[in-house]
């Protein structure tokens, strides 16, 4: 009971996030039930997709540790400011590192702005040795954040948000 009782407290801080944002309001809730779909269309198995489900509802909860300003800035971030955004895949992994589900989702977590071609952050991740559930969030993080209004911009139409992830298919996302 005790676990669970965290884990509930963990999840409820992840949604801090969001109102934290409103740009993000039903964000990790579409991250995640997109994300378990794609999940099982790839075959994953049951216990699979609910660890995509659990890292898609997580993988911003680093966000909490970086300051407003940032998340909020409404033009494009400064090198340094960029750098301390980049911490949040880290800063998510540690948070979740108590959990009983921590050694399957903070991989995850950890690897949702790795590159198909080894030029994401924060290891240099390329391929294969990409966790396939951080395969699946970055595609559906990149389509949300794609398709919902951003405080740097508007949302782009379907038709152009499928045509910059298939321009991305190879260099930023598994194919």
């Amino acid at each position: 009971d005790q676990l669970e009782s965290t884990e509930q407290v963990i999840f409820s801080m992840a949604r801090w996030v969001e109102v934290k944002d409103p740009y993000t309001e039903g964000h990790l809730r579409r991250i995640a039930g997109y994300s378990e779909r794609i999940a099982e269309e790839l075959g994953l198995s049951v216990a699979e997709r609910r660890i995509v489900r659990y890292a898609g509802i997580l993988h911003d909860i680093g966000k909490i540790a970086i300051r407003d300003s940032i998340l909020s800035k409404p033009g494009p971030l400064t090198d340094d400011e960029q750098a301390e955004l980049r911490r949040h895949t880290d800063h998510g992994a540690a948070i979740i590192a108590p959990l009983r589900f921590a050694g399957e989702v903070a991989p995850i977590i950890r690897a949702h702005h790795e590159h198909w071609d080894g030029r994401g952050y924060p290891q240099g991740l390329r391929g294969e040795d990409i966790p396939i559930g951080a395969r699946i969030v970055a595609v559906v993080d990149a389509w949300d954040a794609m398709t919902t209004d951003r405080p740097y911009r508007r949302s782009l139409d379907r038709a152009e948000a499928i045509r910059r992830l298939r321009a991305g298919a190879g260099p930023q996302w598994d194919a």
